[in-house]
């Protein structure tokens, strides 16, 4: 959709996903970027130089900004450079408060570069300068799910040493911290498997091997698509990825992301037993 058609929903939905969370330990995301997970202009050809692109998303990342330091002065943000974002960042079209966290993505099959967009796979290199020592994190795939271009789960081609080769690259730009952060998302997954199992056995999750992102099959419990996603945002109050914005497979389907606080995960479990657990 289209910034400048529709500036006062965008506006209106980050002030409330900020007035609902606020209380929460949580790293704000601050970006801007198309439905399913494509670029903003691809939706919006008015913005057709990278000048235009780079200037409208670091206008609203600074929007973002402060609009949570509004609200938290002491709250901690991030950016994704994933994808066409990395590039305008290389590019020098990009920019964003000092104190944002960069999160440097691989191109989603495990090297560090940016992620092809279609026919344009520029490759870009996603790790930062070793001279810059601001705050850093990583975005790694050890495996890919894309409804978009198969219907399974499938695992990398990649050798063990081509997958270290790329971590070791990324733990001397100053991951340091990625073993801990990959048990704690583990943790989270366990959590939500355990959790759906014994309460809404209806929800169906996958066995999936890499990322943070969850999904989740809600067929079984007889809703149409529409009647789910209306059920979800207005009844439970939580806003998943849409699983039909990723093609025909993902009917009935929605993808969490399970890389936040557990407390977090937890409550949104919560708002789904409460809404649903009824129609067991």
């Amino acid at each position: 959709a289209s910034f400048d058609k529709h500036l006062d929903l965008f506006r209106k939905l980050w002030r409330e996903g900020i007035e609902d969370q606020k209380n929460c330990k949580v790293i704000w995301n601050l970006g801007f970027r198309g439905q399913g997970d494509r670029p903003f202009w691809a939706d919006d050809p008015a913005y057709d130089t990278p000048k235009a692109k780079g200037q409208l998303m670091s206008s609203l990342i600074k929007e973002q900004y402060d609009m949570v330091k509004e609200s938290d002065p002491e709250a901690i943000c991030c950016t994704n450079l994933y994808g066409e974002t990395m590039e305008l960042y290389r590019d020098g079209y990009l920019s964003f408060p000092e104190d944002v966290i960069k999160i440097w993505a691989d191109n989603g099959f495990g090297k560090m570069v940016s992620r092809r967009q279609n026919n344009h796979n520029p490759r870009v290199p996603s790790l930062p300068d070793t001279t810059d020592h601001s705050a850093h994190g990583i975005y790694y795939h050890a495996s890919f799910y894309d409804l978009q271009a198969a219907a399974q789960m499938t695992m990398m081609p990649n050798s063990p040493g081509f997958v270290a080769k790329e971590l070791s690259a990324a733990y001397t730009h100053g991951a340091e911290w990625l073993d801990q952060l990959c048990g704690y998302l583990t943790d989270n997954d366990q959590y939500c498997k355990d959790f759906l199992a014994k309460n809404i056995p209806q929800i169906k999750t996958y066995r999936h091997e890499a990322t943070y992102l969850m999904w989740l099959n809600f067929k079984e419990l007889g809703f149409t698509h529409e009647q789910l996603s209306h059920k979800l945002l207005h009844e439970a109050k939580v806003g998943f990825n849409d699983g039909k914005a990723f093609g025909t497979a993902g009917d009935t389907c929605m993808r969490i992301n399970l890389a936040c606080p557990r407390s977090t995960v937890a409550e949104a479990m919560s708002r789904l037993k409460n809404v649903f657990c009824g129609t067991c």
